[in-house]
């Protein structure tokens, strides 16, 4: 039988020599195992390093190998290699093949082939063990990925709480925005995430940014007939808030058919009269599309047909992107 122990002297695996024809088929059984990249693995036999052609049957019939982890200067193909095996190791919770990784010195923020950080890929997945680790550990929490997401959008986007609130709570920016213009609000709002949304109103997120295309978080939720959300975000809203954007968020969720959505923004005031860029009101719009009932709930609220723009502001004079309900 073979025995690998670590240097520390605790005995990571036991496996038949029958099975190994060499080290290196051996590094490859640890790594699966283990999770210890094979370029960062050195055994030694009796205080001697083995190579990876070494026969493991010329070896004593009971073979007891000592597993080492080595700093080393790694090439530009080897240092790629790790890159995404630590972020991989961080999207599926490996937290023992992150701590070998870290002991071979590799740079806890390095970018992978996605161009994504191993805190990213941990706050993308969930997993709040790992999240915690790398934070302990000094890893940059506001570092974005090649698009420009931070870990804390990512965790917003898929709902991961837990993480989020790790990320918070260790002052990662809740405003910053990624290479659209989307920040870790506008993607919650966007997806429906009521308590993500809770959890970044309650830190101050700024509901005022926009999107290149110009929509604020209250716009995205709208468009989407996310009314719960809708409610939230104008509940911690000022009255400056609320005249700058819902207008243009009525009329997105008129146009795209979301009834409870129309209802929220009419408790809340929205200007059903108001007219955007192109001419249109939300009834209009509603009209367009054929959605009755919010033509009829918005007649109801003696809001106005108008094809041309009567009253506007600073904010409704862009022109609208293409909507996608």
């Amino acid at each position: 039988m073979l025995h690998v122990w670590s240097a520390s002297g605790e005995e990571l695996a036991t496996m038949s020599s029958d099975e190994l024809s060499d080290v290196g088929t051996l590094k490859q059984q640890l790594r699966k195992r283990c999770g210890y990249p094979v370029c960062v693995q050195r055994l030694l036999h009796e205080g001697v390093s083995l190579d990876d052609d070494a026969k493991l049957d010329a070896l004593d019939a009971a073979i007891d190998v000592q597993l080492v982890l080595l700093p080393v200067c790694f090439s530009a193909a080897e240092k790629e290699q790790l890159a995404d095996e630590l972020t991989m190791a961080a999207a599926h919770g490996h937290l023992e093949t992150v701590r070998a990784l870290m002991e071979a010195r590799v740079d806890i923020d390095v970018l992978d082939n996605g161009g994504t950080t191993a805190l990213t890929r941990a706050s993308d997945h969930g997993q709040v063990d790992m999240v915690r680790f790398l934070l302990e550990k000094g890893a940059d929490k506001n570092r974005a990925d090649t698009y420009g997401n931070t870990p804390l959008i990512r965790a917003s986007q898929h709902s991961h709480m837990d993480s989020a609130s790790l990320l918070l709570r260790a002052d990662a920016d809740k405003d910053l925005a990624n290479a659209a213009g989307v920040t870790a609000l506008s993607v919650a709002s966007d997806r429906g995430r009521v308590e993500i949304v809770r959890l970044l109103l309650q830190a101050r997120a700024d509901q005022t940014l926009t999107t290149r295309h110009g929509d604020t978080a209250l716009i995205r939720a709208c468009s989407k007939g996310h009314a719960d959300v809708a409610r939230l975000l104008l509940r911690a809203s000022s009255n400056q808030d609320m005249y700058r954007c819902t207008a243009r968020a009525l009329s997105r969720a008129a146009e795209c058919g979301h009834v409870e959505t129309v209802k929220v923004l009419l408790e809340a005031g929205a200007d059903k009269d108001l007219v955007d860029g192109q001419g249109a009101t939300p009834l209009s719009r509603a009209a367009a599309r054929g959605h009755t009932k919010i033509v009829r709930l918005l007649s109801d609220n003696s809001a106005d047909s108008g094809s041309f723009a009567r009253r506007t502001n600073d904010f409704n004079l862009c022109i609208y992107p293409p909507v996608v309900c």
